[in-house]
């Protein structure tokens, strides 16, 4: 029988407004409102066990970051994708972050004046107001389908990560609605820099009329014969690697790396933005972590100017090109004054603590090897040093190897056979 996750549904659908997600044009996936999600499943097989036996690579604090962090990445299983995807489009649905951002943006559209509403032209208030902070998603730019970064996709999208919009984390006296427009203003910013708020679907130039334009292959082992890995979706995810990842991750399969254009399509385009979002990378924190402050600096990061707040976002997202120049770039400049505009929109205060990255140093560089988020697991690889008393012929490690994801099923008995 089916439970419900309590992480999602722990609010209830009594609060439920009358205008919920409403009918879109050409839409024809109707769900079933009386639906209950399950609970998600644990971290895949054995990967907390090998992080708890960790005796060499992993500290004890260590341990009791990277547990909860990791299952704060992992999305809905391939088993209740089909429920997201088939989302109703009228009535209540147990997802307690899409509630809350459907009567985010009702109270937010009833803010407006009624010129700015009588210019918006959606089925629902929530739906006019997704319009309103984002009026470039529907405008036809070259072969960009028609929808793909709708209001519903969004819905779908963030559906997929029960934290998402539904946590306070480490943030002190701010309430959930608050702690999710600081996540979507972070989220709106970045969008807004990186495909001119949902303008592009993807990274210009692309394809290419050129045999190797926008190939993007770092490694031709992750890559596919003929395949581009060019910036596609509203984070533009580039590079073999991440399209397995997020594949895997999120689908369980192999298919998008297989057939890369599939991120340009349907809730895909967004999807890999929100999976970007709430995924550490490598050495890196995730946004979520940063931005509700599960994420908190240590002696490590003070000294090298990664602290808490925005601008470190700009530092996980494009920190070699855009951080640490000593003055503040350009493309960082204008994601700060994106994210206060989206604060302002959704009824936040502006917020002008480190939101900059000028003096920050990239979290790669050899003097951040010894804190707390240093070693975050990103990969598998075989265990040289036998930290974890022969649990497995394999260890955790901070940097991203072929197919083997700690948030993907098998990965420890993949890698166990591999050596």
């Amino acid at each position: 029988s089916q439970v419900v996750d309590t992480r999602q549904y722990s609010e209830g659908l009594a609060n439920q407004p009358n205008d919920w997600i409403g009918n879109l044009p050409n839409d024809t996936e109707i769900g079933n409102a009386t639906k209950v999600v399950p609970a998600r499943k644990p971290l895949p097989d054995r990967i907390e066990s090998l992080i708890l036996k960790e005796t060499v690579d992993f500290t004890a604090e260590q341990k009791s970051l990277y547990i909860p962090a990791l299952k704060r990445a992992l999305p809905y299983s391939q088993e209740i994708q089909v429920d997201i995807t088939d989302i109703p489009l009228s009535g209540a649905y147990p997802f307690a972050n899409v509630q809350r951002v459907n009567r985010i943006y009702t109270e937010q559209y009833d803010r407006l004046s009624s010129a700015q509403q009588n210019s918006l032209a959606g089925k629902t208030k929530a739906e006019r107001y997704w319009m309103y902070l984002m009026p470039n998603y529907n405008k036809p730019l070259g072969n960009k389908p028609s929808g793909v970064y709708r209001y519903r996709n969004f819905l779908k999208a963030i559906a997929m990560y029960p934290e998402f919009c539904n946590d306070i984390g480490g943030l002190a006296g701010v309430s959930k609605d608050d702690a999710c427009k600081i996540e979507m203003a972070t989220m709106f910013a970045h969008f807004q820099q990186e495909v001119a708020g949902l303008l592009y679907v993807k990274e210009s130039g692309c394809p290419g009329s050129t045999p190797t334009a926008c190939l993007y292959v770092a490694n031709a082992s992750y890559a596919v014969a003929g395949k581009k890995y060019y910036g596609r979706g509203a984070k533009q995810l580039s590079y073999p690697v991440n399209y397995l990842n997020y594949s895997l991750i999120v689908f369980g399969n192999d298919n998008i790396r297989n057939n890369p254009d599939i991120v340009e399509q349907g809730w895909n385009a967004i999807l890999s933005a929100v999976y970007f979002y709430m995924t550490g990378q490598d050495r890196k924190p995730s946004i979520h972590d940063v931005m509700v402050q599960h994420w908190k600096p240590d002696a490590d990061d003070v000294n090298a100017s990664r602290l808490s707040g925005f601008g470190t976002t700009i530092n996980i997202i494009n920190g070699g090109l855009e951080c640490g120049t000593g003055s503040e770039d350009a493309r960082a400049t204008n994601r700060g004054k994106h994210y206060n505009t989206f604060r302002t929109k959704l009824g936040l205060s502006t917020d002008n603590t480190n939101v900059g990255c000028a003096n920050a140093k990239q979290f790669s560089t050899t003097g951040h090897l010894g804190g707390r988020w240093s070693k975050y697991p990103s990969g598998l690889d075989k265990d040289w040093n036998n930290s974890n008393g022969g649990t497995s012929k394999c260890a955790l490690v901070a940097y991203t190897t072929l197919g083997l994801h700690p948030l993907v099923n098998g990965s420890v008995s993949t890698c166990d056979a591999k050596f």
